[in-house]
C-alpha cells in the first residue's frame, strides 16, 4: 500500500552539522531504495537544496525563510499541520528532535540527542528553554521514535521521558561513495588542490563546545614535542579558523605551519579527505552517533577517539581510544599509534571495514519500512 509521508525540512539547514548530514543521507536512501510510498518535502523558501529530483517525491516550497527563525518556529507549529492535512498526510517525519505542539496526523521522530536536557548551559537562556520544552512535548506526542543509536535511546530511558515507546534503532546511511577502493591519481590530485601533503591527521567537526577543539591542539602540540614528527594535523569545520580561541591557542603553541584550516569540501572530496588521512583524531566529549567515525572506517581510515559510548557503538574492535577530558590520556594514545608498525593500524582497519557493512542504505530500508508497517498498524 502506498503512503503519502511528509517531511518537515523546515529546520534542516547545513550550520547544524551533523544532524543535516544524517538527514541528506536519509533522503538520499529514500530516494534510491523506496519507490513505492510518495514523499511531500516541505521546504523553506530560502533553502531548497534537500530536494530530491524523483517521481514520488512532491517538493512544497513554504513562505517562511529561515533566517528567522521565530518565524518559521511558528509556521512549524500552525501553519504546517494545515498543509499536512490539505496534502492528506498518513503520517509526518520529523527529521530533527521535536514534532510540532499541535499535529494532526501520526508522527515519527527522529531523535539524534538530548544536549539541551543533558548538558543545557551549552545554549541560550532562550533556546535551551524553548528546546527543552518542545523535546519533552515530543516524548509525549510521537508515535514512533528513530534513535540514531543505541546511546541515544540509552538516553532517552535514562531521562524518564516515557515508559512505553515504539522504536527503532536508524543510524547514519553511509552512501557508496565512501569506499576503500579509489584511484591513487584522484587522490593525488585532491591533495594536489589543497597542498596536502602526508603523514597528516584529520579532525572533521564543526566548531561547538563539545567537539573539544582546544583540548585536542594542547594534546597534538605535546605530542608533536615528545614525539618530534612532522605530523600536521587538518582541521575541517566552519568557521574553526575564525574562532579566537582556536586561533589564539594555534599562536600561542606556535603550530601554524602544523595545523591546516580546510575549506568546506564538496561531497565528492570527503572520502578523498579519510583515504587520504594517516588517521581521523576524534576528540568529542559527547556524541549521538558520531558519522566522521562511520565514513572514515569505511574508507579504511584508522581511528583514535574518545571512549565515549557513541564512538564505542561505532567503532567496536576499529579505535584507538582515550580519555577526551584528559590531554595526557590523548597525548599517550596519539603517541602509542605513531609507533605502531603498518600492519597492525590495519587489523583495526579491517574491523571498521565490517563495522559499516549494517550502515549501508541498501540493508538500512528493510528497517525503515518495517518500522513504517508497526507504525500503521496501531
Amino acid at each position: 500500500m502506498k503512503n503519502r509521508i511528509g517531511i518537515n525540512l523546515l529546520g534542516v539547514l547545513p550550520s547544524i552539522g551533523g544532524a543535516y548530514n544524517y538527514v541528506k543521507n536519509f533522503l538520499d536512501l529514500l530516494s534510491k531504495y523506496d519507490t513505492l510510498n510518495e514523499y511531500f518535502l516541505f521546504l523553506p523558501n530560502n533553502h531548497i537544496e534537500l530536494n530530491v529530483d524523483q517521481t514520488n517525491f512532491v517538493k512544497i516550497v513554504c513562505e517562511v525563510n529561515t533566517n528567522n527563525r521565530y518565524k518559521r518556529i511558528i509556521y512549524e507549529n500552525f501553519k504546517l499541520p494545515f498543509l499536512c492535512r490539505k496534502n492528506k498526510i498518513d503520517f509526518m517525519i520529523w527529521p530533527i528532535d521535536t514534532i510540532a505542539f499541535f499535529t494532526n496526523t501520526k508522527n515519527i521522530v527522529i531523535s539524534h540527542d538530548f544536549l539541551p536536557i543533558i548538558s543545557p548551559k551549552q545554549f541560550s537562556f532562550i533556546k535551551r528553554t524553548y528546546l527543552g520544552f518542545m523535546l519533552k512535548n515530543t516524548t509525549r506526542k510521537a508515535d514512533y521514535f528513530f534513535f540514531i543509536s543505541k546511546t541515544t535511546e540509552s538516553e532517552f530511558k535514562s531521562l524518564n521521558l516515557r515508559k512505553k515507546y515504539k522504536s527503532i534503532i536508524f543510524p547514519n546511511s553511509i552512501n557508496y561513495h565512501f569506499i576503500t577502493d579509489i584511484e591513487k591519481s584522484k587522490i593525488d590530485d585532491f591533495k594536489s588542490k589543497y597542498n596536502l601533503t602526508n603523514p597528516y591527521w584529520i579532525y572533521v567537526a564543526h566548531n561547538y563546545p563539545h567537539k573539544n577543539h582546544i583540548k585536542l591542539i594542547l594534546a597534538f602540540s605535546g605530542f608533536k614535542r615528545k614525539q618530534k614528527t612532522n605530523v600536521k594535523l587538518i582541521l575541517r569545520g566552519d568557521n574553526l579558523e575564525f574562532n579566537d580561541k582556536i586561533k589564539s591557542i594555534v599562536n600561542e603553541l606556535e603550530l601554524n605551519d602544523s595545523i591546516v584550516f580546510l575549506p568546506k569540501l564538496s561531497f565528492k572530496d570527503l572520502p578523498l579527505l579519510y583515504n587520504s588521512a594517516d588517521a581521523l583524531v576524534f576528540p568529542s566529549l559527547y556524541e549521538g552517533g558520531g558519522i566522521p567515525l562511520m565514513e572514515a572506517q569505511a574508507c579504511g581510515c584508522p581511528i583514535m577517539a574518545s571512549n565515549i559510548s557513541a564512538v564505542l557503538e561505532f567503532c567496536e574492535n576499529s579505535s584507538y581510544n582515550f580519555d577526551p577530558n584528559s590531554v595526557d590520556s590523548i597525548i599517550e594514545t596519539m603517541s602509542f599509534f605513531y609507533l605502531l608498525d603498518k600492519s597492525t593500524k590495519m587489523k583495526k582497519v579491517e574491523f571498521g571495514i565490517k563495522n559499516t557493512k549494517e550502515l549501508r542504505p541498501d540493508f538500512l530500508v528493510n528497517r525503515l519500512l518495517y518500522a513504517y508497517e508497526e507504525l500503521l498498524e496501531t
